[in-house]
């Protein structure tokens, strides 16, 4: 998973959690007036999600059970577009607007999306880190402040234009609007993972026909030379073959190296290799 991508999913996710900073208290005040405690507790429900959801999507990300990391940021991103249209709830679903429960089962999911965002970002970091051969220190200093940065611009951009779209709008619409922005993030993060994988396929497609190339030619070489000057002669005045074979095993290296995984800092407790789809 790209950085940056990774980056730009935990974007977006704060960014539209943040819209909701302003606008959140007015419109629980509206259904629960003057209920103060059950507002608490409805709003409470998104920390508590997200702590438990990062908790296990760690555990799951950790022991190589998830596919791809960019899978993850995308569902997690898809899941809050979801949500603020049920949040709303938009005006095309025709569903009350002071339903207690619908308003608790929206703000659990917004907690355990943005977890699944916030977890596969780090992870996404870290891989970014051990390609740089960092260091453990500077490592995590670096990717503790790209996540402080992200999460702060977006909150300085995202409360304003939730206030305003509140202020001249209202509610549904504001939450509608927001979805749509989401959605349109993760169409274009799903088109460059798809290019990306397409281009990756490519490449170690090449680097495998490479090898098998050069380890034919060097086979060729063994076979018509072995009759004409003897096995002896052959074997001494022919190194050609050799480098080949040498060739061959520093790109076989490669491409294995390519496909798996000797991270340190993201070792598996379980002693496993991360899958290479992680990579993708």
């Amino acid at each position: 998973m790209s950085v940056w991508v990774a980056l730009a999913m935990l974007f977006f996710g704060t960014f539209a959690l943040s819209c909701l900073i302003p606008i959140l208290e007015p419109h629980l005040r509206e259904i629960f007036t003057p209920h103060y405690t059950v507002e608490g507790i409805v709003l409470a429900a998104i920390p508590l999600s997200f702590a438990f959801g990062t908790a296990i999507w760690q555990w799951l990300i950790t022991h190589d059970y998830i596919c791809g990391l960019d899978s993850v940021s995308i569902a997690g991103l898809i899941i809050v577009a979801v949500t603020l249209l049920l949040l709303g709830p938009s005006k095309a679903f025709n569903i009350p607007i002071d339903l207690l429960w619908l308003d608790v089962v929206c703000f659990l999911a917004l907690g355990g999306a943005a977890s699944m965002i916030y977890t596969s970002t780090i992870n996404a970091l870290l891989e970014g880190a051990e390609l740089k051969k960092m260091n453990k220190l500077a490592a995590y200093s670096t990717i503790t402040t790209m996540i402080v940065l992200t999460q702060s611009i977006a909150l300085v951009i995202g409360a304003p234009i939730g206030g305003s779209l509140f202020q001249y709008l209202d509610f549904q619409t504001a939450t509608s609007i927001i979805s749509v922005i989401l959605f349109c993030v993760c169409a274009l993060a799903l088109l460059h993972c798809t290019v990306k994988c397409v281009l990756t396929v490519r490449q170690y497609r090449r680097l495998v026909m490479a090898s098998e190339a050069e380890q034919a030619e060097a086979r060729r070489t063994r076979t018509f030379r072995a009759p004409v000057m003897g096995a002896s002669a052959a074997a001494a005045s022919s190194p050609k073959p050799t480098i080949l074979d040498r060739n061959f095993s520093r790109n076989s290296q490669f491409t294995a190296s390519r496909l798996t995984d000797r991270r340190p800092l993201l070792a598996s407790p379980t002693g496993k290799g991360r899958s290479y789809g992680t990579y993708l």
